[in-house]
Order: structure tokens, then C-alpha cells, then sequence
């Protein structure tokens, strides 16, 4: 039975310091997977980024229990350098740290026996077969070093009396390998399955497939109960959520992450004012957020519209109006660099007042958060309509229509560039003479 080798990286597609994008789940299975392979270990990786990087109760458990652990520090990942720290803190030796080497390291790692690989301009392995047999090789050492009791933590190494035991019986210690290998084993079906919704291949049953299948304590997990969200949610499968959701055990139910998505699928299908109820509560309960705030005041949006099409101009229309207005602001003066609730503060304050003088006032500060967004997450599909969104709102046309050809490779999800549709469908509606070039932009967008 091999022992289980846990792989801290960071996921999808990033830039680093110089702007180049590495795509981390191909360094996965074409370099670090095999290598671990190769070294008769069974790799479990960390769960994907699905609830807006924070770190769960299971990612301790793997930090802590996992025998090895190898850690990508390629472009300075926060959260894989607090993963470390754990692991450092806690286990006196197998942790291996990696690194694409022209990535400068930051002092506290840089003594450390960090094992380099050469990445190409565009990212790419450079020598892929030489870099697996190095990186195998490294691990065989790391076993070796740690029957004898070799140190590679600086934690242990500075401390020599520092002494942490972490034991499980054994039945609960074959529970944890057995549970691991299946969440990754699942975590891996359901990115397939996005992948597949993404190219038409399939809808919600693909992933409905997947759960009917799966033993009821994995959904326990917030990270692997999290990936079945986002994967109904990649589907537009907004029933499915809130019936999923509501199933949840009551400790997952109350992570932040899972009130917001209830919130944001119930408004999805209509379902407004219970939208509102547990939004609201997510709120008081967590505090003012970008995501949280973002998400409610598009439920008081759609109601705004909605007012607006039976009763134009009318008082329940305009108080609508405002308070989405309101939380957008609030979400965006929680944290400026969220440029969601700050694109959506301006869009609704144009509507309000086209000639509001403190649209002017905002709008740098959100296009300056858009921009830095970009460049750590460039492949993210709502920066780009993000920038969209605040192009047209100035009315540069000719840079809408170049941003429009980035846009095309960004390979949204059915249900986003519908919402896209919608935000820029209001400019037209406002001020149709002003507007009349965006049909190009709806047609695209369609």
C-alpha cells in the first residue's frame, strides 16, 4: 500500500511576476503527478479553488496526515505558502518545496532545498522527461532521509527540542487514505464533468451521476461539497443547487460560501425574497463582503427591473433602485480591489443618474482594481466583461470592440454572458441614441 503524497500548488491558469500564464493543472498531471508515481506514492492534490481560496478543515487533515507533501512555490501563491508553514510546523521532515526557478523566492525560502524546473516563455516544461526523473529522484531521497531520521523542516532544524506527535489509530488512520483517495478520485470526475458541460457535452446529469454515487460522509467535506456547487452551478442547474444546498449537513450549510451560493441560485429562479432572507443573514453573520454584497444587491437589481417593467418610475421601482445601489457600495468599500459590486455600483448609478458626479469619482478606482484583477487572473471570464462593462459605460467603442475579440477565449459558462447581455442592455435602454453601436456587441455576446 503506498503512502499518500500531498501536492500544495496553486490551480488553473496564473500569471507570474513578469506576466507569463502557467497553466498549474498541466505542471500537475504532465510533471508532478508522475514523478510522485514514479517514487511508488499516491498524489493527492489539493482541493481546486472553488470557494474563494480559503482553507478548510479537510486541508488540515491532508497537511497533517499525509506522509509527504510537495509544495509549488511558482509565483508566490499565498495560500500554498501558509500551507507550508503548517506543514513545517508540523512535521520535522518530506516536504519537498518546488519552484520554476527564474521566479525569484522570497528570504525566508530561499535557503531552503528548493528543487528547480525550467519553464519556456510561454510557460511550458522545458525538458519534461529529464524534470520528472530529477523530481522522482528527489523523492526517493526524501524517503531515504526520512528513515534516517533526516530533519527538512527549519522549524525542527532551529529547534532540535521541538517534538509535535500527531497518531491515529489505525482503523481511523485507514479511514483518512480511504477518504482521500476517493475526494481526489471525485474532485477529478467533477472537473471532467465541467469541462464536458463547458463543450456541450452533457448538462446537470453529468455531475447528478457523479453524486448519486459518492458515499453520504464526503459530503461533510466543505471543499468536495463546494465542487458539486460550482459544477450544478457551471450547469445553470439552479434547482439542483438550492436542492443540494438545502441537503447539506447543517455545519457545511453554514460556511459562508454555501449561504451565498443559495442565495445567488434562488434568485436564479426567482425565488427572491427567500434570496434576501439568507443573504441577509449571511451578512450579519459574516460581515459586509464584495461576494456576499455583490450577490444580494443583484437580487434587489433584478427586483428593480422588474418593478421597473410593470410600474416604470414607480416609488417601489426606485427604492429598489437604491438599495441595490447601496449594498454594491457597501460590498465595494469592504474591499476597493473587488471589482465586482464596484461595476455593478456604477452601472446602477448611471441608471439613476447618468450625470451623477461621483460615477466620475469611482470609476478609476474600479478600473484600477479590473486591471490588477487581470493580471493574476487572466483567465477569469468576469474581469474581461468586467472591462467591458466599464468601457462601454464610457462610451469607447472602438476599445469595446477590440476587448470583445480577448473575450472569445475566455470560454464562459452558458449563463455569464447572458448576465453580461443584461448589464449592457441597460446603457441602450437609457440612452438608446448614445448607444446604438452596442447591437455588435449584443450579437457577439449572443
Amino acid at each position: 500500500m503506498n503512502s499518500l503524497c500531498f501536492v500544495l500548488m496553486p490551480f488553473n491558469i496564473k500569471k507570474d511576476k513578469n506576466g507569463r500564464e502557467i497553466n498549474f493543472d498541466v505542471i500537475y498531471k504532465d510533471f508532478i503527478k508522475p514523478s510522485i508515481e514514479a517514487a511508488n506514492l499516491e498524489p493527492i492534490r489539493a482541493d481546486a479553488e472553488v470557494t474563494s481560496g480559503s482553507i478548510h478543515s479537510d486541508m488540515y487533515e491532508r497537511l497533517i496526515l499525509c506522509n509527504y507533501a510537495i509544495a509549488d512555490l511558482t509565483t508566490a501563491n499565498a495560500n500554498v505558502y501558509y500551507e507550508l508553514g503548517i506543514r513545517y510546523a508540523l512535521k520535522p521532515h518530506t516536504t519537498i518545496p518546488i519552484s520554476a526557478f527564474d521566479d525569484a523566492l522570497p528570504f525566508d525560502v530561499q535557503n531552503q532545498r528548493v528543487f528547480p524546473y525550467k519553464l519556456n516563455s510561454r510557460g511550458n516544461l522545458v525538458n519534461k522527461k529529464k524534470l520528472v526523473e530529477g523530481l522522482t529522484s528527489k523523492i526517493k531521497e526524501m524517503i531515504r532521509l526520512k528513515e534516517q531520521d533526516v530533519k527538512d523542516s527549519p522549524v525542527f532544524q532551529s529547534l532540535p527540542s521541538y517534538h509535535v506527535d500527531v497518531l491515529l489509530p489505525e482503523i481511523e488512520a485507514n479511514t483518512f487514505r480511504e477518504d482521500a483517495l476517493a475526494e481526489n478520485e471525485i474532485a477529478e470526475q467533477l472537473e471532467l464533468a465541467r469541462e464536458r458541460i463547458k463543450r456541450n457535452d452533457g448538462g446537470s446529469e453529468l455531475v447528478g451521476n457523479i453524486e448519486k454515487n459518492i458515499k453520504k460522509r464526503y459530503l461533510l467535506k466543505n471543499a468536495l461539497a463546494s465542487q458539486f456547487v460550482v459544477s450544478y452551478r457551471t450547469a445553470g442547474a439552479w434547482n439542483e443547487m438550492v436542492r443540494f444546498i438545502e441537503t447539506l449537513d447543517a455545519p457545511v450549510r453554514s460556511q459562508l460560501f454555501f449561504q451565498e451560493q443559495l442565495g445567488f441560485a434562488l434568485n436564479r429562479i426567482g425565488r427572491r425574497t427567500e434570496a434576501e432572507v439568507a443573504l441577509k443573514k449571511a451578512i450579519k453573520e459574516h460581515g459586509a463582503n464584495g461576494e456576499t454584497n455583490g450577490i444580494l444587491g443583484r437580487v434587489y437589481k433584478d427586483l428593480w427591473q422588474e418593478a421597473e417593467k410593470k410600474a416604470p418610475g414607480s416609488q417601489q421601482a426606485k427604492s429598489y433602485l437604491n438599495k441595490a445601489i447601496g449594498t454594491y457600495l457597501n460590498g465595494f468599500e469592504s474591499d476597493w480591489r473587488n471589482y465586482y459590486p464596484g461595476v455593478n455600483l456604477l452601472t446602477l448609478m448611471y441608471q439613476r443618474n447618468p450625470n451623477d458626479p461621483k460615477i466620475d469619482h469611482l470609476y478609476p478606482v474600479v478600473k484600477y482594481a479590473t486591471e490588477q484583477a487581470i493580471k493574476t487572473d487572466s483567465q477569469n471570464y468576469w474581469v474581461y466583461a468586467t472591462m467591458l462593462e466599464l468601457l462601454v459605460l464610457k462610451n469607447e467603442k472602438d476599445q469595446v470592440i477590440d476587448w470583445l475579440i480577448k473575450m472569445k477565449d475566455q470560454f464562459p459558462e452558458d449563463w455569464q454572458p447572458t448576465s453580461t447581455l443584461n448589464n449592457l442592455s441597460m446603457y441602450s435602454s437609457k440612452e438608446p441614441t448614445k448607444y446604438d453601436w452596442l447591437d455588435e456587441v449584443f450579437n457577439n455576446l449572443k
